[in-house]
C-alpha cells in the first residue's frame, strides 16, 4: 500500500471511528434516558434525576430527557431549577409547547406577567385551543384589565374564566381569578364561596386560607374565624404565624384568658422537641399582656422543671434587658456562652442575642466581633446576616449589605426583616424601583402586615402611584379591618386622588370603631377633607368646635390656627391663639402655638417674648429654641440669634434641628469647614433626611479634592438619584463632574440650571461641565451668566475661576475669526 493510499485509508478509518463514537455516545445517552423512565415508574425520582443529568453529559440536545427533567423538577416544587431547564428547552426548540407551558406556569405562580406574556404568547400561537393555553390567555387579559384599571373589561374576563372553570374545575389559576374578581367588586359572599372551592383544588395552598380568614373578618363571623384558624393550625402544624394570628384574634375580642388557655394547652400537648418553643410563646404573651413579673415567674417554673433549663435562659435575659436590667442581662448571656466552644454552631442564636444587647448599649465593636464569629461558623445564619447588613447600610456600604441579604433570602425567601432591609439598601443606592419591589415582597411575606404595608405606601405616595397604594392598603385592611392607622393612610390616598366620597366613607368607618384613637383620627380626616375640598370656613368651624369640646387637644388648636392662616384670616388666627394662651398662661403648648402664630404673621418681637417665656419654664423644648433664633434673625439681630443658638446647643447638644441651624449659620457666615463638620455629625444622626444628605454631599464635593472624599460624596448622594429637586440635581451633577462622568453631569445640571435661574453656583457648575466637554460657546454663556449674578467684589473662588474662564474662552472663540480674516486679506487685495 502506497503512502498516499495509506493516508487516505487512515482518514477514512478515523471518520469511521468518530462516527462510531458519536453513535455510541447517543446510544449511551438513550440508555440513561430509558433507565430514568424506569426509575420514575418505580417511584425512585432522585436516581432518575441522576440518570437524566448523565443524558445531558452525553447529549445536551436530548429533547425528551430535557422535558422529563424539567417536568420532574417542577413536580417536586423546585421551580427555580425547573425554570432553567424549561428555558434551555425553549431556546433549543422554540416551538416546544411543553416548555412554553412550563415557563408560563412558573410565571403565573410568581405573578410575573411580563414573563407570562413572553412565553404565553408563543403557546397561544402554537396551540390556541388547548385548555391550558386558554387559561394563559384569560390570565393575560385579566392582568391587562387590572393594569389599565378597566373594570368592565375585568368583569368580562372574569365571566370567561368562570366559563372555563366549568370545563376545568381543578384549575387553580381560574379559581384565583374568580376569587380576585369577587374581591375587587366587594362581593364578599361570592369570594368566600370561590375560596372554599379553590381549597378543594389545592388543600395545601396556605394563601387561600388566609384569604378565607380575611373574608370572615370582613363579614363579621367570629366563630367561623376561630374555627378556620384552628383548622389551619392542624393543617399547617409548623407555621407559627397561624398561632400568632389566633392569639391576636382572641386579643382583638379582649379574650385574654382564652388566648392564655390556648397557649397553655399547646405547652401541655407539645412533645419534647416543641415544648421549649411553645413555652417561650406563652412567656412572651404573658410579658406583653400580664407584665414582666408573671412572665419571669413562668420562666422560672419552666427552668426548674425542664430537662434542658438552658433553653430558657436567653429569653429570661431578654426580658431582663427590656426591663432595664441591662448589666444583669448581658452578664447572664455571657455566662450562658462562657462554657460553649468557640466553634459550637448551636450557640449562634445566643451569640446574636448578646450582640444585639451590646449594640443597644453602645458596644458595637463587641457586637460586631460576636457576629463575625457567628458568620465564621455559619455563613448562612440569618439573624447574624441581618444584623451585619443593618450595620453596613448605616455605614453606606449598601452593596455589601445587599450581598449579605441575598444570602439570607436564599435561606429564608419570606423573611420580612431581610426583605425590608433589602429595600432600605436599594434606597441607599438610589434604586427606587428595586426598593419598591422588595417592599412589595415584604408586604406579601408579612400577609399584608400593617407596618410593612405603611412603609410600602410611603414609597408609592412619594412616586404618586395612588391606585397601587389604594390596592395595597385595601389588602391590608382585609386582614386588619379595624386598624386606625391603615384607615387614615387610605383616607390620605383618597384625599390625594380628590375622591371625597370615599374619604367620607373612611371617616365614617373610623367613627364606627368608637375608640378615642379612632375618633381623633376621624376628626383629622374630616378636617383634611373639608380643607382639601376648598371648604375652608367649614373646616375652621369644625376645628374650633373640636378644640372647644376637648380643651386639652392641642392638635385641634394648632389645626384651627393653620386653617385660619391658610384662609387669609391673619387677625383671627392671632386672636384665637392669644385667647388660648391667656386662658392657661402656664400651658407651654398653648404659649408655643401663640409664639409660632406671631412669628408666622411677622410679629417677631412679640414671638421672641413668648418663646423666651416657654424656655424659662422648660429649656428642653427644641422648637422654642429654633423659634427664638428665627425671631431674632427676623428682627435683624444676627448676634442675638447666634447667642440664642449657642445657648440652645448648650442646653440640648444632640438636638437635630439646632445642629441644622448651626450648620446653616456657619455656611452663611463663610465657615464652610465648620458647616461640613456639623453636617457630617447631622448625617450620622439623621441619614434618612434628603436635605441633610444633599447638603453634606454638596459641601464634601466642593471642599475636598481627594478620591476618598469624592467617592464618599458619591456614595452618600446616590439615594437622591431619582429626585427631580433642582438642588439635589445640582449636587448630583457636580459630584458626577468631579468624578469625571461628564455625561451624567450634564443630565443632572441642565435641568437644575434651568430651574434655579438665580443661583450663580448652579450656573457655574453647568458652565464647568460644558468647559470640560469642549462646548466653548455654551460654557462662555454660562460663565457670563454666573458672574452677572454677583457683585464685582464677590471673592468666592468659583467666581474668580469663572472670570478667568471668560477671558480664556473669549480669546479662544475670537482666534478662529481673526485667522479667517487674515486668510481672506490677500484675496481682498
Amino acid at each position: 500500500m502506497s503512502a498516499s493510499t495509506f493516508s487516505r485509508f487512515a482518514v477514512v478509518l478515523a471518520c469511521v471511528f468518530t462516527l462510531a463514537a458519536c453513535q455510541s455516545s447517543e446510544e449511551r445517552a438513550e440508555k440513561h434516558y430509558q433507565n430514568a423512565l424506569a426509575l420514575i415508574s418505580e417511584g425512585d425520582v432522585d436516581r432518575a434525576k441522576v440518570e437524566l443529568r448523565n443524558v445531558f453529559d452525553l447529549n445536551g440536545s436530548h429533547r425528551e430527557a430535557r422535558t422529563l427533567y424539567a417536568d420532574t423538577l417542577a413536580g417536586q416544587g423546585e421551580m427555580r431549577d425547573a425554570y432553567g431547564q424549561y428555558l434551555r428547552l425553549a431556546e433549543q426548540f422554540p416551538d416546544d409547547l411543553n416548555a412554553r407551558l412550563g415557563l408560563s406556569r412558573i410565571a403565573i405562580l410568581s405573578q410575573d406577567w411580563e414573563e407570562l406574556r413572553r412565553h404565553g404568547t408563543v403557546a397561544m400561537e402554537l396551540a390556541p385551543d388547548t385548555p391550558e393555553v386558554q387559561v394563559i390567555a384569560v390570565t393575560l387579559d385579566y392582568a391587562a384589565a387590572i393594569e389599565e384599571e378597566d373594570a368592565p373589561e375585568r368583569r368580562e374576563v372574569v365571566r370567561r374564566a368562570a366559563a372555563l372553570s366549568e370545563a376545568q374545575p381543578d384549575n387553580l389559576q381560574l379559581r384565583r381569578i374568580l376569587v380576585d374578581g369577587a374581591l375587587r367588586d366587594n362581593e364578599l359572599e361570592t369570594a368566600l364561596t370561590e375560596v372554599k372551592a379553590a381549597q378543594i383544588v389545592a388543600p395545601q395552598e396556605r394563601s387561600l386560607y388566609d384569604t378565607e380568614v380575611s373574608l370572615l373578618v370582613q363579614l363579621g363571623r367570629p366563630d367561623e374565624i376561630e374555627a378556620t384558624l384552628r383548622g389551619m393550625i392542624d393543617r399547617f402544624p409548623g407555621d407559627k404565624t397561624i398561632v400568632d394570628n389566633l392569639v391576636r384574634f382572641y386579643l382583638s375580642r379582649d379574650e385574654l384568658d382564652m388566648a392564655e388557655t390556648f397557649l397553655r394547652d399547646r405547652v401541655a400537648k407539645a412533645g419534647p422537641e416543641a415544648v421549649t418553643e411553645d413555652t417561650n410563646d406563652l412567656v412572651r404573651f404573658l410579658l406583653v399582656q400580664r407584665g414582666p413579673e408573671e412572665a419571669l415567674a413562668e420562666l422560672e417554673s419552666a427552668i426548674e422543671t425542664s430537662e434542658t433549663p438552658d433553653a430558657f435562659q436567653s429569653l429570661r435575659a431578654r426580658i431582663l434587658f427590656d426591663s432595664g436590667e441591662t448589666d444583669q442581662a448581658i452578664g447572664a448571656m455571657e455566662a450562658l456562652l462562657e462554657p460553649v466552644a468557640d466553634d459550637d454552631a448551636t450557640a449562634n442564636e445566643d451569640r446574636v442575642i448578646l450582640a444585639r444587647m451590646l449594640d443597644a448599649t453602645g458596644n458595637r465593636v463587641g457586637a460586631q466581633r460576636l457576629v463575625a464569629r457567628v458568620l465564621d461558623i455559619d455563613r448562612t445564619q440569618i439573624a447574624a446576616l441581618k444584623l451585619e447588613a443593618g450595620w453596613r447600610i448605616a455605614a453606606d456600604n449598601a452593596d455589601g449589605a445587599i450581598s449579605l441579604l441575598r444570602t439570607a433570602l436564599d435561606e429564608a425567601p419570606q423573611d420580612v426583616d431581610a426583605l425590608t432591609l433589602m429595600a432600605e439598601a436599594h434606597l441607599r443606592n438610589g434604586n427606587r424601583d428595586l426598593a419598591r419591589d422588595m417592599m412589595s415582597l415584604a408586604v406579601q411575606a408579612s400577609n399584608s402586615g400593617a407596618v410593612e404595608t405603611r412603609q410600602y405606601v410611603v414609597l408609592l405616595l412619594e412616586d404618586e402611584r395612588f391606585s397601587l397604594a389604594e390596592e395595597v392598603l385595601i389588602d391590608a385592611l382585609r386582614v386588619a379591618p379595624d386598624n386606625p392607622a391603615l384607615l387614615v393612610d387610605l383616607a390620605g390616598v383618597y384625599i390625594r386622588m380628590q375622591d371625597w366620597a370615599r374619604t367620607a366613607q373612611i371617616e365614617a368607618q373610623l367613627r364606627r370603631l368608637d375608640t378615642p384613637v379612632a375618633s381623633r383620627a376621624a376628626d383629622g380626616v374630616q378636617a383634611s377633607r373639608l380643607s382639601s375640598e376648598g371648604r375652608t370656613e367649614e373646616a375652621v368651624a369644625f376645628l374650633e368646635d373640636l378644640a372647644a369640646e376637648n380643651d386639652s387637644d392641642i392638635v385641634a388648636r394648632t389645626a384651627v390656627v393653620r386653617a385660619r392662616l391658610a384662609s387669609g384670616d391673619v387677625e383671627g388666627a392671632v386672636t384665637y391663639a392669644e385667647q388660648a394662651a391667656n386662658e392657661a398662661p402656664d400651658d407651654i403648648a398653648r404659649t408655643m402655638i401663640y409664639a409660632t402664630t406671631l412669628s408666622a404673621v411677622g410679629r417677631q418681637a412679640d414671638a421672641e417674648a413668648n418663646y423666651r417665656k416657654v424656655l424659662e419654664q422648660d429649656d428642653q423644648v427644641e422648637n422654642a429654641w429654633i423659634g427664638l433664633v428665627r425671631a431674632l434673625y427676623g428682627q435683624g439681630d444676627v448676634e442675638g440669634g447666634k447667642t440664642a443658638l449657642e445657648a440652645g446647643l448648650a442646653a440640648m447638644p444632640e438636638a437635630i434641628n439646632l445642629l441644622w441651624a448651626q450648620a446653616s449659620f456657619l455656611e452663611q457666615s463663610g465657615d464652610l469647614e465648620g458647616a461640613l463638620r456639623t453636617y457630617e455629625s447631622l448625617y450620622e444622626r439623621a441619614p434618612e433626611s434628603p436635605v441633610i444628605v444633599n447638603n453634606y454631599a454638596s459641601l464634601l464635593s466642593m471642599l475636598r479634592d481627594d478620591d476618598a472624599s469624592l467617592e464618599r460624596a458619591y456614595v452618600v448622594s446616590r439615594r437622591l438619584g431619582d429626585s427631580e429637586q433642582p438642588a439635589f440635581q445640582d449636587t448630583l451633577g457636580w459630584i458626577a463632574h468631579r468624578r469625571g462622568d461628564e455625561r451624567a453631569a450634564v443630565e443632572y445640571l441642565e435641568p437644575a440650571a434651568a430651574a434655579l435661574t438665580n443661583d450663580p453656583m448652579v450656573q457655574y457648575h453647568l458652565a464647568e461641565v460644558y468647559f470640560a466637554l469642549g462646548r466653548d460657546a455654551e460654557a462662555l454663556t454660562q460663565f457670563e451668566k454666573a458672574v452677572g449674578m454677583v457683585s464685582p467684589d464677590d471673592s468666592r473662588p468659583q467666581i474668580a475661576t469663572a472670570r478667568t474662564r471668560i477671558e480664556t474662552l473669549t480669546a479662544r472663540l475670537q482666534a478662529p475669526a481673526a485667522d479667517a480674516d487674515a486668510e481672506a486679506a490677500p484675496a481682498r487685495q
